[in-house]
């Protein structure tokens, strides 16, 4: 028996302290639920459930993707059923408009409909969000530029693509298209019926200005008073190069008829005496006219009050060529009024491409400058001498020079009649030409109108929608002259048709009028509309349908200079699916044709440009990624085109006429069915990622359950053990008790 070491104790003690130990880790599993609740209860184990919970957590979140994946394919389908909704209300208007018991009227009312609707489309594009995302402009699939202004990039959807191995590859970059004009089109040709009516001869004031009256009885010169208007003739303005200035003089002995280009009529009207001499009420009604010295056109401005009343002439020298009405019932001094006659002036059609020419603003006061050509240089900016009262040697004011003139008077035509002898043109009528690249311009006939009038405001109304760039160059070199050649009247042995191989004329006879587009194919198509009774009157017929210009395309690489599509053959200038799939490209319709004006066919001829044309384009994939999956590249693309009423065909739909409203139904069908398209795709899209939802649902309850089985306790199996832990902690103590009281008996020993 020794005392030095209780090994019992000790024993005893060791054994007490493991259990405790697996006690303390059983409370622990116990308390969390966890089998393992720190690395040292399975290392390996630990690791593995780390890596599970992380992938269940990207699990979740990608179910959360899914879902949002799944509300915005919602958000843009719900608006692309709406835009199907609206084409469907158009489809129906373009039948209704196709019935020909419909009037020209009706007909435009239907037009207006449709206006409002493709607006809407529109509308509906630009404003469609998903948490600030544009879901249908296009800019969800792929963005696209080039350097050709005439040019327009439209995407219906992603570029991007697989390939063999399923690796993604994306259509974009650089390229360089080319295009040549294989068959060059033809522009549309209509006459009109036989207008007869005989030649009157008539007066005019060059380089003068009349005054109408306004509604106290008084012309514009009693109002402003007769030194506040000057006239002058032979006005001779000479640049000096080497100081920069200009210098005129009065020639009265230089003869209208042989001014040199430099040497001009013009009109001063000086409008200060506002307030004082004149009030604003007097001019409402009045205005002044002015008739060109080289073109012979008669240009009048007509003051009218805030309400847009207009008064009666009472010099009769308005509704002759072109009549403008300005509003001058804010102008509080004469500086406004002849601020405002500038802008009224520059904001139209009809009298801006002329009347600007040599309307000017005097800096010095409220004077109002007029002349018939414009000099080189502007004379007003450059430190200009001008006399605003110049005389003439003798001192006195130079009045216009009477020039004559022979028209043929609508008013003298029978055409223009009704059965019940009613002239048709009683009131002014206003006529507008609606091109179809959806360009529009109109015009205004009043009952002095001219056989010769009506041709200067149909070549105006014409001209002014042609392409600025387009170049109407005789052949032989000779300068542009196409003032007249958009629409001409049939004069006698003039007959200014076409002939035919066989020898006859296939464009019309003397006496009708014949009207031309510069432009090839149905972008330069043209539709009048208006009264119903005039249009029949004139009688506007097609003699010649407009023929799309046949394309031959080549895309390249602009980089590499690998072919991507060789000499593909099209008619029509949309460029479809050339540089990718989705990728539509629309140029100009004139694109690699030269126009030239054939004097002796009178006729516009269009003739391949040498060398074609070519321009760059650029294109950028830019889908929608949704990350579905928990891993990286776990991706769903999804691309949504640009579904406006441009992309869609649409944005220029005519209905006014039966062939426009058939040709209107086939485009609503063809943009129907791309919404149908997208929204089958959007659906299928939605369907695949329910599917896609399901899977990560399951995927991260059975991995939940996998990881759940490594690092979860078994509550059963573990108060098992922790209560045989418990009663093993028990004895032990009972047990150490009894061996630290074996040393105890050796006292015995020594009493």
């Amino acid at each position: 028996m020794i005392i030095r070491h209780n090994l019992p104790a000790l024993n005893t003690y060791n054994a007490l302290r493991a259990n405790r130990g697996k006690t303390a880790r059983a409370l622990r599993s116990l308390s969390s639920g966890l089998r393992i609740n720190v690395a040292a209860d399975d290392a390996a184990g630990l690791a593995i459930s780390e890596q599970m919970k992380a992938r269940i957590r990207g699990l979740d979140q990608a179910v959360r993707n899914a879902q949002d994946g799944i509300s915005l394919i919602q958000t843009a389908e719900g608006a692309l059923a709406e835009v199907q909704a609206v084409l469907l209300r158009i489809r129906t208007l373009a039948v209704q408009a196709a019935n020909d018991t419909n009037t020209k009227e009706d007909r435009m009312n239907i037009q207006h409909e449709i206006y409002e609707l493709i607006d809407e489309v529109d509308r509906i594009s630009a404003t469609t969000q998903f948490n600030g995302k544009n879901l249908l402009d296009g800019a969800m699939s792929a963005t696209g530029s080039t350097d050709n202004i005439n040019a327009e990039m439209f995407v219906r959807g992603g570029t991007a693509s697989k390939d063999q191995f399923g690796q993604r590859i994306n259509a974009g970059g650089n390229y360089r298209i080319e295009v040549d004009a294989s068959a060059p089109g033809q522009g549309q040709i209509l006459k009109s019926n036989i207008i007869y009516a005989p030649l009157v001869e008539k007066t005019i004031y060059v380089g003068g200005s009349g005054g109408g009256a306004g509604p106290g009885g008084k012309d514009l010169v009693e109002i402003l008073g007769e030194d506040n208007i000057s006239l002058t003739k032979g006005m001779n303005i000479q640049f000096d190069g080497a100081t920069g200035a200009w210098t005129t003089t009065v020639d009265g002995s230089t003869a209208l008829g042989t001014l040199t280009p430099d040497q001009y009529c013009c009109v001063f009207i000086d409008f200060c005496g506002l307030g004082s001499d004149y009030e604003l009420s007097d001019l409402f009604g009045s205005g002044f006219s002015s008739t060109c010295a080289t073109c012979s056109k008669h240009y009048s401005i007509r003051f009218v009050d805030g309400g847009g009343n207009k008064y009666e002439s009472g010099g009769g020298i308005f509704n002759q060529n072109y009549l403008l009405d300005v509003d001058i019932s804010g102008a509080t001094s004469g500086e406004e009024i002849v601020d405002l006659i500038m802008k009224a002036v520059a904001a139209s059609p009809g009298m801006r491409d002329h009347y600007t020419k040599y309307a000017y603003e005097v800096n010095d006061g409220a004077k109002l400058f007029i002349y018939d050509e414009r000099p080189t240089l502007n004379p007003l900016s450059n430190g200009s001498t001008f006399d605003p009262f110049a005389r003439d040697t003798n001192g006195d004011k130079i009045d216009p020079t009477e020039k004559t003139v022979y028209v043929r008077p609508l008013i003298d035509s029978s055409i223009f009649y009704d059965q019940n002898g009613k002239y048709l043109i009683d009131k002014p009528e206003t006529i507008t030409i609606v091109q179809g690249d959806g360009k529009s311009a109109s015009f205004t006939l009043y009952d002095t109108d001219t056989v010769e009038s009506i041709i200067d405001k149909l070549n105006e109304a014409i001209g002014g929608m042609q392409p600025k760039a387009l170049e109407l160059d005789a052949r032989d070199g000779s300068p542009p002259d196409v003032a007249g050649r958009y629409a001409v009247y049939v004069d006698g042995d003039d007959l200014q048709a076409r002939p035919a191989a066989d020898g006859k004329l296939v464009e019309s006879v003397a006496g009708t009028i014949i009207i031309r587009s510069a432009i090839a194919g149905k972008d330069g198509a043209l539709t009048f509309t208006g009264s119903e009774a005039l249009l029949d009157a004139l009688g506007l017929t097609t003699i010649t349908e407009p023929r799309e210009t046949v394309y031959t395309v080549s895309v390249y690489d602009a980089h590499s200079n690998q072919i991507i599509t060789d000499n593909a053959r099209l008619s029509g200038n949309m460029l479809i699916g050339l540089i990718a799939p989705n990728i539509d490209v629309k140029i100009a319709a004139n694109t690699a044709v030269d126009v030239f004006w054939d004097d002796d066919a009178k006729s516009f001829v269009w003739l391949p440009k040498n060398g074609g044309d070519a321009f760059f384009a650029h294109v950028k994939n830019n889908p929608l990624i949704l990350h579905v999956g928990a891993g990286q590249q776990q991706d769903v693309i999804l691309a949504i085109g640009r579904y406006d009423s441009k992309a869609l065909g649409v944005s220029n739909l005519l209905v006014l006429s039966n062939a426009l409203a058939n040709d209107a139904l086939q485009k609503v069908d063809d943009a129907i069915f791309k919404i149908t398209g997208i929204r089958a795709y959007l659906g299928a899209s939605q369907n695949a990622l329910d599917h896609a939802v399901s899977n990560l649902t399951a995927s991260s309850l059975n991995l939940t359950a996998s990881e759940s089985a490594i690092r979860s306790a078994d509550m059963a199996k573990m108060m098992t053990e922790f209560i045989k832990l418990n009663m093993l902690n028990d004895v032990g103590m009972s047990m150490l008790y009894h061996a630290n009281m074996a040393p105890q008996q050796v006292l015995r020993l020594l009493s």
